[in-house]
């Protein structure tokens, strides 16, 4: 067997196999970098250089959204989450996803970031204040994003924990098949609840504008830019997507980080946390991948991507390509602003990618602050990643928090 036949044999087992990404956050993109930076695996093409993921990630003959290659994406099992999810910011493209990603893209102004920011920094000293340790992803990591996605849609304080509730059901929906009928009739109901209070914060917002996303949304509805069912898929991609985003974020960055021996203390500074940040998660990319179909013929570099073929954006694999930067393997403070593409590229970047890394920044910065000696608490068992293929974290990351001395008296 060849290299390049090895390297699809292996690559197509990483990408099928959850128990594989399971006990390896990366796989093999070294390889595929470093041997193909365009390989047909499976019937699909896989875009792993930075080159050739930076020109097709903004090519319109690529495109995020099925349906317009021909072809009817079925989302998860009950006929309505169908309908819903067919309809999310994620997975729209053209004209449609232009005129709705333009309703929020004024939201994250400099003041907005700033108070997002502070409110983000009051949860996480308070998260630091409650005991000797801190889990990262399923805690921190929940309580963050929908903090802060409360705040931007307008959702009130004493409703958040059962929106929660409802988000956690639907995500968990996004990519299931087969379910039995209890649990279709449940993701029924868990739909029906939050759409109705959707619904109801609208109507509060018509009476009571604020300065939120949520009014923002019932003033494009009232200018017929948008349907009463696309209001609702809207809502629910801020809250779904940012809960995956900033969760897998905080929880690659900290295990990469707390993985390098004597950095931490390095970072009581908020600029040097935020560099340590941008490079742990181009070194582990909480967001590993992206699916593409071709609307037509796409030549690159003398091979042709036929119509209706899928296409597979590896950022995880971009962020490593040593033609993007050297020892890319390697965690270094000294690479500069490279951008990389952690929270994916083109005109479907993550909306809150910069609120991301500056919350990840503010994190860093405290705990490195306070507790300079923080480790992975490895007394809780191994730390074992989540299988999905889109985001990269681990299930949880317990951190035992540490103060300076304290492992020196121990």
């Amino acid at each position: 067997m060849d290299s390049l036949s090895q390297l699809r044999t292996e690559l197509s087992r990483y990408l099928t196999d959850s128990e594989a990404r399971r006990h390896d956050p990366v796989g093999p993109i070294d390889e595929l970098v470093r041997d193909a930076g365009l390989l047909e695996v499976d019937g699909a093409w896989v875009v792993s250089s930075h080159r050739l993921v930076s020109a097709l990630s903004v090519d319109r003959r690529l495109s995020v959204d099925a349906r317009l290659g021909g072809s009817e994406p079925r989302f998860a099992q009950p006929r309505t989450l169908d309908h819903v999810f067919g309809l999310m910011l994620n997975v729209r493209d053209g004209v449609d996803h232009r005129r709705l990603r333009g309703l929020v893209s004024g939201v994250f102004t400099a003041r907005r970031i700033a108070e997002l920011t502070e409110s983000a920094a009051t949860l996480i000293e308070s998260a630091l204040n409650a005991g000797d340790s801190l889990e990262v992803v399923s805690e921190l990591g929940v309580r963050l994003p929908m903090r802060m996605n409360c705040e931007l849609v307008g959702v009130p304080a004493e409703d958040r924990t059962q929106v929660l509730r409802w988000v956690k059901a639907l995500a968990r929906q996004l990519d299931r098949f087969g379910q039995p009928q209890s649990e279709v009739s449940q993701a029924e109901r868990t739909l029906a609840e939050f759409t109705d209070y959707i619904h109801a914060l609208l109507a509060k917002r018509r009476l009571d504008p604020r300065d939120d996303i949520m009014t923002r949304l019932v003033k494009a509805h009232g200018q017929h830019m948008l349907s009463t069912d696309e209001l609702v898929a809207f809502v629910i991609t801020l809250f779904v997507n940012g809960l995956d985003t900033l969760s897998a974020a905080l929880g690659t960055a900290l295990w990469t980080i707390l993985g390098q021996p004597g950095l931490l203390p390095k970072l009581t500074n908020r600029e040097d946390a935020r560099v340590a940040f941008d490079e742990a998660v181009r070194l582990c990319a909480p967001i590993r991948l992206a699916a593409r179909t071709a609307l037509s013929d796409v030549e690159v570099d003398g091979r042709v991507i036929e119509a209706g073929s899928a296409v597979l954006f590896y950022w995880a694999a971009a962020n490593r390509d040593p033609e993007f930067t050297a020892a890319p393997s390697e965690f270094r403070m000294d690479r500069g602003a490279i951008g990389t593409y952690a929270f994916g590229h083109g005109p479907h970047q993550c909306l809150g990618a910069q609120l991301a890394r500056l919350t990840g920044a503010e994190l860093v910065s405290r705990l490195a602050t306070r507790f300079p000696e923080s480790i992975v608490d490895t007394a809780v068992g191994e730390v074992r990643w989540q299988g999905e293929l889109v985001f990269c974290s681990p299930e949880r990351l317990q951190v035992k928090l540490v103060p300076q001395g304290a492992m020196a008296v121990a």
